[in-house]
């Protein structure tokens, strides 16, 4: 077993100078940055330049970084590359690869825990996961150690308020129970540069006021993360700390994080025209991106500016 451990530390050796040695005659290529933890320490790879034969070569050596990361899930795990959690890049199914081809991964012990392992929201936490697993605790138990929720729970309401800095969205943590949810054949109509909205259900009409303005961004409408979504039955939560929208309704879960052109829907990946942003202390989603990745329909009126949505 130490020969084999020593074994892989030397291909992770291997790994990384070949991305600073490749650097130096291809610089005009581009660019790669990988964000680490090892042995609890987090740390960044510089910049380095590579040529195109270096880039080729980049998925293959993800299937051995997860491989390798898999075996040492306790001491080494990659957080991000390029700036984007690694579940999210174009990188990730050769990560998974790596993972589940492992013989001795933590994944072919307890392979209930894949799902966890896979979700953008357990990076820097794999230590923990792995610690948790080994002890024999359930997955139930390690979820709610590393998401604050039970396997089979919505997320918690939060016990204290959200910060009211600039930089972070002062909506709570969940709604309060969807009390304003829609009956399930209602259909919500939002307009643009408006907070005003209309519910119409048969021949039944109703107004309401939503506490912040839908607007156009990047040709993309975005809406309050709360009132418009919530009012279909789905929890909302905010991670203030990793930044992170997660947006559940039934079996469906869609992760988003602030500024990152990249989401997580029900444990794949997917790319987003435009990410969710914080926009005078408020936390605004992509409306199309989410309403049909819970399985909406989305129907825009050009001439008066208007979204329309129904389940």
């Amino acid at each position: 077993m130490l020969k084999f451990k020593k074994g892989i530390c030397t291909i992770l050796a291997l790994v990384f100078m070949l991305v600073f040695v490749a650097g130096a005659a291809h610089a005009e290529e581009f660019e790669h940055k990988i964000e680490y933890i090892k042995k609890g320490e987090r740390d960044v790879t510089d910049y380095a330049q590579f040529g195109p034969e270096i880039k080729s070569m980049l998925p293959d050596l993800y299937v051995q970084m997860g491989s390798h990361m898999s075996f040492f899930l306790g001491e080494m795990e990659i957080v991000s590359i390029n700036g984007v959690p690694w579940q999210l890049t174009e990188y990730a199914e050769k990560m998974r690869e790596g993972f589940k081809n492992e013989p001795e991964s933590i994944l072919k012990q307890r392979p209930e825990l894949e799902n966890l392992i896979f979700d953008v929201r357990t990076n820097g936490k794999y230590g923990t996961i792995y610690k948790l697993a080994k002890q024999g605790k359930s997955e139930e138990y390690i979820r709610s150690v590393v998401l604050g929720e039970s396997a089979n729970a919505q997320p918690k309401k939060p016990t204290t308020p959200e910060p009211q800095e600039p930089a972070e969205p002062t909506e709570p943590t969940q709604t309060d129970n969807n009390k304003d949810a829609l009956e399930p054949d209602a259909i919500l109509t939002l307009y643009v540069n408006s907070n005003q909205y209309s519910v119409r259900k048969g021949d039944f009409y109703k107004g309401g006021t939503l506490d912040a303005t839908p607007f156009i961004h990047n040709q993309t409408t975005m809406v309050p993360l709360r009132g418009v979504i919530d009012k279909f039955g789905a929890d909302l939560a905010w991670d203030a700390s990793n930044r992170t929208v997660t947006i559940t309704k039934g079996e469906d879960t869609i992760v988003l994080l602030i500024g990152v052109n990249k989401a997580q829907v029900n444990g794949k990946a997917q790319s987003l025209n435009t990410p969710p942003i914080i926009n005078r202390d408020r936390t605004f989603i992509p409306l199309r991106f989410v309403s049909e990745g819970l399985g909406f329909d989305v129907t825009w009126n050009a001439s008066e500016k208007s979204v329309t949505i129904k389940q």
